[in-house]
Order: structure tokens, then C-alpha cells, then sequence
């Protein structure tokens, strides 16, 4: 059955149970409790292989790996400057993976780009343009621009022409690809085919995003913890009407070379 022909018919197994932890033990950071996390998804993944629940095996593996990366000193100071590749590259190994088995390999039903149809590529407009519109309220009204302050502090020795129409532009894409991929893709599909509810998927998908930019996210904290998920939301909708991820990522780069550019010039307008 296609995810996109799901109606509201919630149903509780031990699949549903596991993604569900996942995405709650991704607030695990905002107390502190950071292994914690990694202890839970570990434990996840353990018992979705245990008892076959090929449905939460994608999201354990990736959720598992990604803290990992975050947590052991070594990695998480070789791949912290660069915020998405910490989750860039579990992605990678985890969907590798997962492909080389038959009996996990459709839990890659997610890889489409969808139909999109003028209706939506005006939604993915107006999320674009309000989007936009709330990231600057946000940046005039806060001192914190998280790891996106950093990551600019990075390459700001290169010329602002590189990073206007190379350095933010590649970012934005590799940075809308992957989280669209991860909370859209991987946990989004996997809540909603264990499920059977869409509706259900998309609140759980958009509270997992929103908690991993409570911290260093652009926008961060509370209020940053409020948008993101109405954000969310919004791109996961994009993602049940259209069957695809094509609309939420491109929602996703508008959003993030705004970001970028807001990073980048702020500093420059004080």
C-alpha cells in the first residue's frame, strides 16, 4: 500500500513503539541526556533486529550511527565544523546497508521524487516566502545563530562573491537533501507504513526535526523549537499530497540559502 493512501487508522505494534522512542530520544539532548540517546537507539536497533521489525530497522541504524558520530570525541571533532555531515554520512552507510538486504530493502520505498502539481509548487512557494519571512523576524530578534554562526566563522577567509553563488547554495542543497531524506524519507515512511496513519507520521517526523535544532539549529531554543515543527508540518504535508520528497526539498533549499545569507551578511549590517 502506497503511503500516500493511508487515512487515519493508528495502529500500535512493536514497529510503531520503536519509531516512536526514536523520534522521543531525539529530545534527549535538550535535558542533557545525550547517551541516553545513544543507549536507546542502540537498544532499538538491537530488538528490530531481534524480532525481524523490518520497518524500524532504516530508522534505528541511521538514529543509531548519527549519535554515535555525535558523541565519540574523535569523530564529532573531525566532522562538527561541517553540520551535515553528521547526519550525511550515517545516511549514506545506513541506506547502503540496508539495500544490500533483501529482506530490508523495502524500506527504501521513500526514494521518489513524487507528482507535483501547480498547486503544490505554489504551497512550496508560500512555505518558501513565509519561511523566509519568519527566519529574519527570528534573527532580528535573537543573539544565537547556532552552528550556522560557526560553520560561516569557517570559510569567511574566502570571497563573499564564493560564498554567495557557491559555498551557501551547495550547503543549502546538501543540507535540504539530507534532513528531507531523514524525517520525509526514512522516519516519516517508516511511522506511517507501521501505522497506517499519515497524519500520525507527520507529527512524529516533525517533532523529531524540530528537536534535533533545539540546541545549535537556526532557529534554536523554545521558540526556534516551535517554528521548526509547524515548518515541519508543513513539508511533511508537501510530502503525503505529492508522494515524493522533490517539493519538501526544494521548500527546504529556500528556507536554508536564506539561513545562509541571513549568517553570512549579519554580521556585515551590525
Amino acid at each position: 500500500m502506497d503511503v500516500t493512501t493511508l487515512v487515519f487508522q493508528p495502529r500500535i505494534d512493536a514497529t510503531v513503539v520503536i519509531l516512536v522512542v526514536i523520534a522521543i530520544g531525539m529530545h534527549a539532548p535538550i535535558a542533557g541526556l545525550h547517551h541516553w540517546a545513544a543507549a536507546g537507539f542502540a537498544t532499538c536497533l538491537i530488538l528490530a533486529l531481534a524480532f525481524r521489525l523490518n520497518g524500524a530497522v532504516h530508522s534505528a541504524l541511521l538514529a543509531t550511527l548519527a549519535v554515535v558520530m555525535a558523541t565519540i570525541p574523535l569523530l564529532s571533532q573531525t566532522i562538527g565544523p561541517l553540520p551535515v555531515l553528521p547526519l550525511l554520512i550515517p545516511l549514506v552507510i545506513s541506506t547502503l546497508l540496508i539495500a544490500m538486504s533483501r529482506e530490508t530493502r523495502s524500506e527504501l520505498s521513500w526514494l521518489r521524487l513524487g507528482e507535483v502539481t501547480m498547486s503544490m509548487w505554489l504551497l512550496v512557494g508560500a512555505t518558501g516566502i513565509v519561511s523566509a519571512v519568519g527566519l529574519v523576524v527570528w534573527a532580528l530578534w535573537t543573539d544565537n545563530f547556532g552552528i550556522g554562526a560557526q560553520m560561516v566563522a569557517g570559510v569567511s577567509h574566502l570571497p563573499v562573491v564564493a560564498l554567495v553563488l557557491i559555498v551557501i547554495p551547495m550547503f543549502a542543497a546538501f543540507n535540504a537533501v539530507t534532513e528531507e531524506t531523514i524525517f520525509r524519507g526514512v522516519l516519516y515512511t517508516s511511522v506511517a507504513r507501521s501505522s497506517q496513519s499519515v497524519w500520525f507520521a507527520n507529527v512524529v517526523q516533525a517533532v523529531a526535526f524540530a528537536a534535533l535544532h533545539f540546541e545549535m539549529g537556526f532557529p534554536n531554543g523554545w521558540v526556534g523549537y516551535g517554528m521548526l515543527t509547524v515548518y515541519a508540518l508543513v513539508l511533511g504535508y508537501l510530502r503525503i499530497q505529492t508522494g515524493g520528497l522533490l517539493a519538501s526539498v526544494v521548500a527546504h533549499i529556500i528556507a536554508d540559502l536564506v539561513i545562509g545569507y541571513i549568517v553570512l551578511f549579519a554580521p556585515m549590517m551590525s
